[in-house]
């Protein structure tokens, strides 16, 4: 098959078309800009070059410029791809460039297999510049491409705007949620027994945020009831000595006496190759309302039953879908 070299700084979409060549049976070759490019192309045979546009160091106009300079590499078939923001003025500064095919993205992978496989046939066209053509020192030239970069790099700045605006819409909703169930987010680094909170975490252990610096032992010291300190103890132990990282209840102490009841359950982990876990990321819940329903609930029921036994009273109970009869 054939040796294709693929340039691209976006390394998800680097390595998804890098396994949809080398599936083929192709020989892929990986490099994240276009200075990295040159290295490989010096010390490898390649028979495509598969290049974005937009990327750091050096972007895929210059080194198809390069390739199509340098008489090694001039009969090189290149390809550039360019995202959705794609104006004619694009396509022409790659085939003024040299480049055999200017393929605008998003497109199907069979498809754009295809596309680059065309390039490779013996009758597609090859572009090397004529020799004493200097493109970027024509003024023509030179304004195209600026030109094109600039737009290229408005319409990035606002996509990452755009991407921003969302996520930090998406964080703004998840902040609300765990607000309106009491949930907080942990993450905790089992190497420097540190972790990372959630806002609503804050809330939950009475913790200020300007004074928490992540350690988990100054949490626990500070935080945790007397009571349950053993305990906590005991299950971070278990955690990082066991590999065991089970649900557990326990109460808090806020800075104002008040005891807050949580229930902490783990989720996400990362680990070593022995199996150790390194990192762990879970839930806390703030179940104090429930607890003190359920004490109640048991308060009361515990006075009835003193003041029927005082009373000389009895209680039964009829379940109307099994039919049958229960004294208490």
């Amino acid at each position: 098959m054939y040796t294709i070299l693929v340039v691209d700084d976006d390394e998800p979409n680097r390595h998804f078309l890098c396994t949809g060549l080398a599936v083929d049976g192709n020989r892929v070759l990986e490099a994240a800009n276009g200075a990295e490019a040159l290295v490989a192309l010096h010390g490898n045979p390649v028979d495509l070059i598969v290049s974005d546009v937009l990327m750091p160091v050096m972007d895929g106009y210059s080194l198809c410029l390069a390739c199509k300079r340098n008489r090694k590499w001039q009969q090189i078939p290149f390809v550039l791809l360019t995202a959705m923001y794609t104006d004619p003025q694009d396509v022409e500064l790659g085939l003024r460039l040299g480049a055999a095919r200017v393929i605008v993205r998003p497109v199907a992978p069979d498809a754009l297999k295809q596309m680059l496989y065309a390039a490779l046939e013996p009758h597609a066209p090859v572009h090397p510049l004529p020799p004493p053509t200097e493109l970027l020192e024509d003024l023509t030239c030179n304004r195209l491409y600026s030109e094109v970069l600039v737009h290229k790099l408005e319409a990035k700045v606002l996509e990452l705007e755009r991407a921003n605006q969302a996520l930090r819409a998406n964080e703004n909703a998840l902040q609300r949620s765990q607000e309106v169930a009491h949930v907080g987010h942990w993450t905790w680094d089992t190497r420097t027994n540190t972790v990372s909170w959630s806002q609503e975490m804050f809330r939950i252990f009475g913790v200020d945020p300007l004074k928490f610096d992540g350690n988990l032992d100054a949490v626990i010291q500070r935080a945790i009831h007397p009571a349950d300190v053993d305990r906590v103890l005991a299950a971070n132990h278990a955690v990082i000595e066991d590999r065991n990282a089970a649900p557990a209840e326990y109460r808090v102490v806020w800075p104002d006496g008040s005891v807050h009841h949580l229930w902490a359950v783990p989720g996400d982990r990362v680990t070593d190759a022995q199996g150790k876990i390194l990192q762990l990321s879970g839930i806390v819940q703030d179940i104090t309302v429930r607890k003190l329903s359920e004490e109640k609930l048991r308060d009361s029921l515990q006075r009835l039953s003193v003041s029927t036994k005082a009373a000389g009273l009895g209680i039964w109970e009829f379940d109307f879908r099994a039919k049958t009869t229960a004294f208490r």
